[in-house]
């Protein structure tokens, strides 16, 4: 069995995100402590992060102040994203217009401007909200400038990083320590950090503990590389299809929000696929044919009525996770606090 003094289960944006923000705060302490320490990342080979398969955009125009708790937290979460692009200029994050479609409830809105969609495309068709500064990732890019930054400083802090592909299928409590099993992989740790939903849906079975409802959710889309639709990025929303050009990759992604059953999960859903491709084929006459996209497939978890979880689940057990739609804008709102929970806590000290 490998002992290690923590142990992080997810390698995607919450992990990077939460782990940066814990690498900084521990070099703000005075009483740093010189032991050198070990910190294992493990990532699953089986259900591979959410936010290297996804569509990676974020905004807020569907967000409004004082409607939902939920709807406040999307918007909070979003500026919080914003601060940290202004101040720490992160590689693989890209400005861009997000643009909505008509929708019956938007004429109370006057926040969105009713105007001519200004994107070079074959449709002369009148767009009702416009977000000029809509975030675009590329994530693998991101991933790698978060792993860089936590990795330096926990370096200064003595604090070895390692890194290993398991499949977690159970932990288990075993006195003031945790054991993970992945096949004939034994890891051992006293701090936990779970970060991936869709790696722990199937052992949230411990009677006890503060596990939240998971639910997951297939998260497939369209790919089309090479595709030259101007030097800027942008997404369109229309009804239930959103559509990302990524100017940075010259790539075009169609996707939408289902609530399809999970037999979905382990098979492209090509019917509604093919309906994304036909609501925006009608804004692109010229788009090819569908058999010429890719089709990706990501796994998104959701918690209960969309709200994620990030707290402690118990004695040295942490969690963030089901951020669903929000991967990308979350983890800016809710891993500060984390961390100082994580903290005092003795994650890492």
């Amino acid at each position: 069995m490998s002992v290690f003094d923590g142990i992080v289960v997810g390698n995607g944006i919450a992990s990077h995100v939460t782990l940066y923000y814990l690498s900084l705060r521990l070099l703000c302490l005075e009483n740093k402590n010189s032991l050198p320490k070990r910190l294992l990342i493990l990532e699953s080979p089986v259900n591979k992060p959410c936010s290297l398969y996804s569509t990676c955009h974020a905004g807020t125009i569907n967000a409004r102040d004082g409607i939902s708790p939920l709807g406040d937290m999307i918007k909070q979460s979003y500026v919080k994203l914003c601060e940290f692009v202004k101040e720490k200029n992160p590689l693989g994050v890209y400005e861009g217009s997000l643009y909505k479609s008509y929708d019956i409830s938007d004429e109370v809105r006057p926040e969105l401007s009713k105007e001519k969609l200004n994107l070079p495309l074959e449709s002369d068709n009148i767009f009702y909200g416009h977000q000029a500064n809509h975030h675009f990732f590329d994530p693998q890019i991101f991933l790698d400038w978060t792993k860089s930054e936590y990795i330096k400083n926990f370096n200064n802090l003595n604090i070895t990083v390692n890194y290993k592909k398991a499949h977690i299928t159970n932990i288990i409590l075993d006195g003031e320590n945790y054991n993970l099993t992945s096949g004939v992989d034994q890891f051992k740790a006293s701090s936990i950090l779970l970060t991936s939903g869709a790696e722990l849906f199937s052992i949230w079975t411990k009677e006890g503990w503060n596990y939240p409802k998971l639910t997951p959710r297939e998260g497939d889309y369209l790919l089309l590389k090479n595709i030259d639709l101007g030097d800027e990025s942008f997404s369109i929303m229309i009804v239930s299809t959103n559509v990302i050009y990524r100017h940075f990759r010259k790539e075009l992604l169609i996707g939408g929000t289902t609530n399809m059953p999970n037999e979905y999960l382990d098979k492209p859903n090509n019917k509604e696929l093919r309906f994304y491709h036909s609501e925006f084929k009608h804004f692109y006459p010229t788009l090819p044919d569908y058999d010429k996209f890719e089709i990706k497939r990501g796994a998104r978890v959701r918690g209960p009525k969309r709200y994620p979880y990030c707290g402690e689940l118990n004695k040295g057990l942490f969690a963030m996770v089901g951020l669903y739609k929000n991967g990308f804008t979350f983890p800016f709102l809710m891993a500060p606090p984390l961390v100082e929970e994580m903290i005092q806590k003795n994650f890492l000290k």
